[in-house]
């Protein structure tokens, strides 16, 4: 009898136990949820609206995207759409020509209280627009390798555009230095990877060894990199814009 009452006595303690760690369990899981979603309202309410400058400029923005015939125009909302998505601090721009780039990536360092650093080896016309934009743009006249050289990687990257010398050493050579200077979170755009309106394809003429596109281009770079370090997928417009990043983790719960 007294063996009986000591394995119903150990089943309801064992029992009691059980039911003690479920609740602790979901409690853990409550706070955790809880803490999740603090942290993304926090985020939410970091954000502020535009002013009206802002605005202004991205309905024109809109406009070049809709009806501007340029070989990049239609890519300059998916500039300012990821920067202010990433809210990136740090935004690097290799290769400026005439500012159709900067401006977007600009608006949006404005509005995430970021840095646009844009390189070229010839002077830019661009002029960013007065106040606080022009305050957060830094423009270096240099060779987009030696640039990265003298980069601390310690500093890591929020965004990069790759649009300067398109020669597939030039851009193997960009992306082994940027690979110190980036992490999972950071997008690298490259552009031209479908050059000379090639898209839906891909465009990579090996045969040439001289000139811009010498090697195969941009693509050939993307292409041969090691899968199991990087991602990337390709926007078929405008000739294509390829988004890269390191891969991350991934994590089973």
């Amino acid at each position: 009898m007294l063996d009986i009452l000591w394995t119903v006595l150990g089943a309801l303690a064992c029992f009691i136990l059980i039911h003690y760690v479920i609740l602790l369990i979901g409690a853990i899981k409550h706070r955790k949820k809880r803490k999740i979603r603090r942290a993304i309202e926090a985020e939410q309410r970091s954000g502020r609206p535009a002013t009206g400058d802002e605005v202004g400029l991205l309905a024109k923005l809109v406009e070049r995207v809709i009806r501007g015939g340029g070989d990049s125009d239609r890519h300059l909302m998916t500039f300012f759409t990821l920067a202010i998505a990433l809210k990136a601090k740090t935004i690097v721009e290799l290769g400026t020509r005439y500012g159709d780039s900067t401006l977007p990536l600009l608006l949006a360092a404005n509005m995430t209280e970021g840095q646009v650093t844009s390189v070229d080896l010839d002077v830019t016309p661009f002029t960013p627009p007065h106040g606080t934009m022009a305050e957060r743009w830094r423009f270096v006249q240099q060779d987009a390798l030696a640039f990265l050289r003298d980069w601390d990687p310690r500093q890591k990257m929020d965004l990069v555009l790759v649009d300067d010398w398109h020669a597939a050493d030039h851009v193997k050579q960009e992306l082994d230095l940027l690979a110190d200077r980036v992490t999972p979170a950071t997008v690298i755009l490259l552009h031209d990877t479908m050059y000379d309106r090639a898209q839906p394809d891909y465009r990579s003429d090996t045969g040439l060894t001289e000139g811009e596109w010498a090697g195969g281009g941009p693509y050939r770079a993307i292409a041969d990199l090691d899968p199991k370090v990087w991602e990337w997928a390709t926007i078929p417009v405008n000739n294509g814009m390829t988004l890269l990043r390191k891969r991350g983790n991934v994590i089973a719960s």
